[in-house]
């Protein structure tokens, strides 16, 4: 939602998670009859979700220059968010959370720390995350499957329902063998094949059932209950209660009130584990270091963002949100393709994939639409610039570095290295675009500017030159 805004499945998702907590009559009250309103519109709109609106307003404004674990760090901590899994799933939350938090610092520890680098590495990596049992220190009862309980133990472990048994009886069924199935109507109607594949089926299910039953009865480490309900209809099916209690009355144990005991009694008293007082001497060698205090940290940078000027100076705050938002919504689908777009090779394929995109687009009225898909096939079917879209070029290049005491974040729209030089190209959507390069507004020079100071620590040897390309106008203007 941080990313995209307007994307109406994400806000949702988020709403009815635990961050929030709304029901479906909530968010039905919020989507019904909205037409051509988004979620997060018809969010702002509503009196009744005020708090709702202020804590992702401000995460919205935090998250064009907050690295990814600052952002997550505000939502769990600074709006209650932990407070809020945990009241909902419980404190096992706490495993995944933390470790959400900690891949987050892997991820900036050798990344451009933005959103949607972090979001585009997730989806990149395959991360799954496993608990421990630590049963010890926890006041509570797990409830979980034989198959999630192996490897683990806990000193007391209940089976409570250990009364079912394999199925075995013959009636209407599919029957499946290895390349074909059968269907018999009745018991009567089991046949030698039948016969051979039901029988297999029952041995590989009785099969895969002891060996769950010797997971689960292994993961006690001082007491196993078995318990299970008797039903009506007596049976001698084999199940597991059945099979414990034969194996427990070939034991010298008495029954007691109608339940079978076996115990071992308890030879060596447990140590006490106390923590002993220790002394530590000093260190015999030349490290004073050691003895130091180490400095105070300092606080984490604020990184600017040239695309908003005015970030640079110490007391602004602005969002682009702020702005018209039918111009800045064109101007966002606008920079996207033409970002996405140059991957696809002919003209026509590219009109399809416009089309396509800007169908999905519910915010926008057909005529903006129309506007967007001429604007953006009249850029890339230009011949005069299209070099900057083909060979050694890429799309929305991240940049990072230390410029005159402050830290600067941003993302150059398109970046062209040539053996001799390097090409900074910033898309304009402005309407009316500037005719001469005089007339470029000095916050445009200066954003220009900054890119170029900070692409030429990358590339020292060679010319940094600077251009903006009026979209609406069709002119690549160097600066």
């Amino acid at each position: 939602f941080l990313l995209l805004p307007y994307d109406d499945l994400s806000l949702a998702c988020v709403l009815r998670s635990p961050l929030y907590g709304l029901s479906e009559d909530d968010l039905f009250e919020l989507c019904h009859k909205r037409g051509e309103k988004t979620l997060w519109q018809r969010l702002k709109e509503s009196p009744r979700y005020e708090k709702q609106k202020e804590e992702l307003k401000a995460l919205l404004s935090a998250s064009s220059y907050m690295r990814p674990f600052e952002i997550f760090d505000m939502v769990l901590n600074r709006f209650e968010g932990k407070k809020r899994f945990y009241e909902r799933l419980g404190i096992e939350a706490k495993d995944g959370l933390d470790e959400f938090m900690n891949l987050s610092l892997k991820f900036e520890s050798s990344h451009v720390p933005n959103l949607q680098n972090f979001m585009s590495w997730l989806e990149q990596n395959d991360v799954e995350i496993k608990r421990e049992l630590e049963q010890a220190t926890t006041d509570a009862v797990r409830l979980m499957t034989v198959h999630k309980s192996k490897g683990l133990q806990a000193p007391i472990v209940i089976l409570p329902d250990t009364t079912r048994f394999v199925d075995d009886v013959r009636d209407r069924r599919l029957i499946f063998d290895d390349d074909v199935f059968y269907f018999p109507l009745a018991a009567e109607n089991y046949n030698e094949n039948c016969m051979r594949a039901h029988e297999k089926r029952v041995k590989k299910e009785t099969d895969e059932s002891h060996r769950l039953l010797y997971v689960a009865a292994t993961r006690a480490e001082d007491r196993l209950y078995v318990a299970g309900m008797k039903s009506k209809a007596k049976t001698d099916k084999k199940n597991w209660y059945t099979l414990f209690e034969n194996a427990l009355k070939q034991m010298p144990i008495s029954e007691q009130n109608g339940k079978l005991k076996y115990e071992i009694p308890q030879e060596i008293e447990p140590e006490d584990q106390k923590d002993e007082d220790r002394q530590t001497g000093k260190i015999c060698c030349d490290m004073p270091w050691l003895y130091t205090q180490p400095e105070n940290e300092k606080d984490l940078f604020k990184p600017h963002n040239p695309s908003h000027i005015e970030d640079l100076s110490d007391d602004a705050v602005s969002s682009p949100l702020a702005s018209d938002a039918q111009n800045f919504r064109r101007g966002i689908l606008i920079h996207k393709l033409l970002q996405m777009l140059p991957r696809f090779c002919s003209y026509e394929k590219k009109a399809e994939v416009i089309q396509t995109y800007l169908s999905k687009q519910t915010d926008i009225s057909d005529g903006l639409k129309e506007n967007v898909k001429k604007e953006v096939l009249s850029v890339l079917s230009n011949k005069e610039f299209a070099f900057i879209f083909e060979g050694d070029s890429r799309a929305e290049v991240p940049v990072m570095g230390m410029l005159e005491g402050k830290m600067i974040s941003g993302q150059i729209d398109r970046l062209v290295v040539l053996k001799d030089k390097v090409l900074i190209v910033d898309f304009k959507t402005n309407r009316p675009a500037a005719i001469r390069s005089e007339d470029v507004s000095a916050d445009y020079k200066a954003q220009l500017e900054i890119y170029a100071k900070l692409v030429k620590e990358i590339y020292p040897d060679l010319a940094i030159e600077k251009y903006i390309l009026w979209t609406n106008t069709l002119k690549l203007m160097k600066i």
